[in-house]
């Protein structure tokens, strides 16, 4: 048995680290989600305009979209206080 005060700082702590966790894999998710749309709509509107030219798509219609790398803040880890 602890003290309250420390057991109530300890749960709330605890609390709010699952809450920013959380919030971070919702982020993460629709980042993903607007990504593949995005992925999605490209490659409709290359095919559209691929079927009107007679000849080889342009550079640009042969590669993948780029997707700039987010850096995303770390997830906190409860049992040390060390950002992950």
């Amino acid at each position: 048995t602890g003290d309250p005060v420390t057991l109530a700082l300890s749960d709330w702590i605890h609390d709010n680290v699952a809450r920013i966790n959380g919030e971070i894999q919702r982020a993460k998710s629709k980042v993903e989600q607007v990504r593949a749309l995005s992925s999605e709509r490209i490659a409709l509107y290359r095919r559209t305009n691929i079927r009107c030219r007679s000849l080889l798509p342009p550079p640009s219609f042969r590669k993948s979209p780029d997707f700039q790398e987010l850096d995303w803040w770390p997830e906190v880890a409860l049992n040390t206080g060390i950002r992950s």
